[in-house]
Formats: structure tokens, C-alpha cells, sequence
């Protein structure tokens, strides 16, 4: 069982920066089963894996098993059960939330963006574990080109030969 959970489209082409805060929280069946990030530049045709050093928080925990039909890409690195607490909560569902950041600049200039989270469960039946995988939180930011953040102009007296003066600007921090 394979599906994913795409972002709309988004156009980065007068971007320079992105980044992609979300929380997420699993249970998986050990290691035959995962979720992981990929992200798409041409509106979804093609899609590239995004790799570990890409993000901070909860990062992936390493590469699942291909045993009882996993689908992901096992050569991956993916969350999985042990980036929870290790029990299988089938009635449950309490497993925590994790918040993950994803540094994501490299991926702008480009018209149509969008990231996806890639899920795959296995297919071995078992009745005393209930797999699933929740994101929540999603928060994207965007820097754009030739955007001005804040602005602020400081006029000092004349300044005699050789003296010198010190300028503090944002008194008040603007940026957040």
C-alpha cells in the first residue's frame, strides 16, 4: 500500500528561498514500513527524494525493509517505528508529534513546486497493530527576490577628520 500527500503548486520562479516546518506523528509495523519527503519542480512529472541532511528536528530514522511487500524505496532513509515510542498502539493512537524543518532553497526559480510526503504500509495482515502516519502543522515560507523586509535611515552630524561614530539599526528587531 503506497500513497502520498502532496502541496498544492507553488510558484518559486521569483523565489530564493524556501523551507518547510511540519509535525508529524506514526506508527508503523517495525522497520517493513515508513513515510519520507520528496519534492517535484515540474508540477509533479518527476520527483526527488529529499535527503536527510535537508532536514533538522526529527529527521528520518534510516532505510526500511522490502519484507511483506513494503513499497517504498528501501535504499532510502525513512521515519519509521523506531522514531516513536516503540510500541504498536492499535487502539490507541497517542504516538507524539515531531516537529521536522526542511531547508529547501535549492528548489526555487521554478514555476510549479510542490513537496509530498511518501507513505508506504505493507501488506502483511496483522491484527494487533494499527498502522498510520499524520502531518499536521504545515508551515511553508517563502523569501522572495527584491522584497524589502524593513527599512530604516540613520542621519548623524558631520563627522570631524578621523573621528568616528557608531550606527545601530534596528533598535527594535523588525525581523521575525
Amino acid at each position: 500500500y503506497l500513497a502520498a500527500l502532496s502541496t498544492p503548486a507553488m510558484d518559486l520562479s521569483g523565489a530564493v528561498g524556501l523551507s518547510m516546518t511540519f509535525k508529524t506523528s506514526q506508527n508503523f509495523y517495525y522497520l517493513y514500513e515508513g513515510a519520507y519527503l520528496e519534492i517535484s519542480t515540474d508540477g509533479g512529472t518527476t520527483w526527488t527524494y529529499v535527503t536527510n541532511d535537508k532536514l533538522s528536528g526529527n529527521k528520518y530514522y534510516g532505510t526500511t525493509f522490502a519484507t511483506y511487500d513494503n513499497p517504498l524505496d528501501t535504499s532510502r532513509e525513512a521515519w519509521s517505528y523506531y522514531d516513536t515510542t516503540p510500541r504498536y498502539s492499535s487502539s490507541y493512537n497517542v504516538e507524539s508529534w515531531k516537529e521536522t524543518t526542511a531547508n529547501l532553497d535549492e528548489y526555487t526559480g521554478y514555476d510549479d513546486v510542490r513537496v509530498r510526503w511518501v507513505v508506504g504500509f505493507n501488506m502483511y495482515n496483522m491484527v494487533y497493530y494499527n498502522s498510520f502516519f499524520r502531518v499536521d502543522d504545515v508551515s511553508i515560507s517563502i523569501l522572495e527576490a527584491d522584497q524589502t523586509f524593513a527599512s530604516e535611515t540613520k542621519t548623524i552630524p558631520s563627522i570631524d577628520f578621523k573621528a568616528t561614530e557608531t550606527v545601530t539599526f534596528f533598535d527594535q528587531n523588525k525581523f521575525k
